[in-house]
């Protein structure tokens, strides 16, 4: 396309410290996602360590790695992580404050304790590791939908995260705050931005594949789904027996129903009742004569 072919109107500013970040509708999204965890987190975290734990996820905000470092170089604990199938890496930040009450609460205590200036020795990091297990397996539950799995990978206790991503590589910082037994502190996700980007890209794309199939491929797939077997079952209505009655059965015996003459049986196909049927003979087989549609007679009457 020659330049004398574009229009003024058509040409748009482009920030170039905007690229290689999450788009604003993506992060839109990914605050349902935040909020769905930290739903999740709080009533399985909360049983774990038997105390009331309030866990909000906070605006998430977008800066270079370097800058993650800074926040997280004193006063946390970092766990790197491994982004699969994508195979990047991101970090998990938990504020130091946090570990003795939830090591505490974890050994039979009350969770009340004093505030450390100190690393965590080898077992407080081995006692912390089942807590930290529960909180990526939510956040990999939480991010399911998009095809992505958040695993630990061994900590370097002097590392400090430098060897995780390049220092001006742009990530995604997702806080959330937790309050247990009068402690307040931070949970931090760092993950490359590009990472998000491309897997939010792929989402919508097979959203959209699925919203606009052909019909040949519609065809297609109900010929396949046509030849799937379902179970299905001829169900007489609920009905109530006397348990002496029952107790008396032998083989060879009748026992009454206390149906009327004629009270149709229910089809139901997964354990949902979809028609009306009365049984009967279809040659050497035994069969169900369809009387009525349950969802139709739903739909129309209401009284189903």
């Amino acid at each position: 396309m020659g330049a004398e072919s574009v229009s003024a109107t058509d040409a748009t500013a482009f920030n170039f410290s905007r690229a290689g970040l999450v788009a604003n509708d993506q992060l839109r999204t990914l605050r349902t996602l935040d909020e769905q965890f930290a739903r999740n987190l709080t009533h399985t975290l909360g049983a774990w360590l038997r105390t009331n734990i309030n866990i909000t996820p906070q605006p998430a905000s977008q800066m270079i790695f370097s800058q993650f470092m800074e926040q997280t170089s004193a006063g946390c604990f970092v766990l790197p992580l491994h982004m699969e199938p994508l195979r990047v890496r991101a970090a998990l930040s938990l504020d130091i404050q946090l570990a003795p009450a939830i090591i505490d609460l974890l050994l039979g205590g009350s969770g009340k304790t004093v505030r450390i200036d100190r690393d965590l020795t080898e077992i407080e990091e081995a006692v912390l590791g089942s807590v930290l297990d529960i909180v990526l397996r939510e956040w990999t539950g939480a991010w399911g939908a998009m095809g992505v799995e958040f695993l630990a990978e061994q900590r370097e206790r002097e590392s400090r995260g430098q060897r995780l991503m390049l220092l001006q590589e742009k990530v995604l910082f997702v806080r959330f705050s937790i309050t247990l037994a009068e402690v307040t502190g931070d949970l931090l996700f760092c993950l490359p931005s590009a990472a998000v980007t491309s897997t939010m890209k792929a989402m919508s794309h097979r959203q959209d594949r699925q919203r606009l199939r052909s019909p040949e491929e519609r065809a297609s797939m109900e010929q396949r789904i046509g030849n799937a077997k379902l179970r299905m079952a001829l169900h007489l209505p609920p009905m109530r027996l006397y348990a002496q009655d029952l107790r008396a059965l032998k083989p060879g015996m009748t026992l009454p129903l206390p149906l009327q003459n004629g009270m149709a049986a229910e089809l139901r196909v997964g354990n949902a009742t979809i028609f009306r049927g009365r049984p009967v003979r279809y040659g050497e087989h035994r069969g169900a004569q369809l009387l009525h549609s349950v969802e139709t007679r739903s739909a129309e009457g209401g009284r189903e």
